[in-house]
């Protein structure tokens, strides 16, 4: 049975949309869930696959081989990109993290967890690593929807 058609969601194979992919670990210490926004371009290939280049030294990346699991977000507002695309460790204006009072949750009952998203998004797409490959010197992660 396929869940997820992208063509039911207007997108088109092999066209480039740029999305905000939301992402999350777990704290060491309180085991709270730590969510995590990224600007990122993804890419609809064979089937109900999409395709994502997170960087192998991003925390998307990171998040990603740990728990599989992400949430695409269509966003039309580009603030929301600039304070995902701005956020960083040392950040002079004190931009550390995507702001808390943006991100809600989607409790996945196969997963028992919730999954961060971007409350403003106009379309989300929930789903979780399905195959990983490098191409050149980029990673490539593959979804199919939940």
């Amino acid at each position: 049975m396929k869940m997820f058609d992208y063509q039911d969601f207007g997108l088109k194979k092999d066209n480039l949309y740029e999305i905000i992919a939301t992402t999350y670990s777990i704290t060491a210490k309180d085991k709270d869930i730590k969510p995590n926004a990224s600007c990122m371009g993804i890419r609809m290939i064979e089937g109900d696959q999409i395709q994502i280049s997170p960087f192998y030294s991003s925390i998307t990346y990171k998040n990603l081989k740990e728990y599989n699991t992400i949430a695409i977000n269509f966003v039309d507002n580009v603030y929301l990109y600039a304070l995902a695309a701005l956020k960083e460790p040392n950040s002079p204006i004190g931009l550390i993290d995507f702001p808390s009072n943006y991100y809600d949750f989607k409790f996945l009952e196969s997963r028992m967890m919730d999954v961060p998203y971007i409350k403003k998004a106009w379309g989300i797409l929930i789903g979780e690593v399905s195959r990983e490959f490098q191409y050149f010197s980029y990673d490539r992660l593959f979804f199919h929807g939940l």
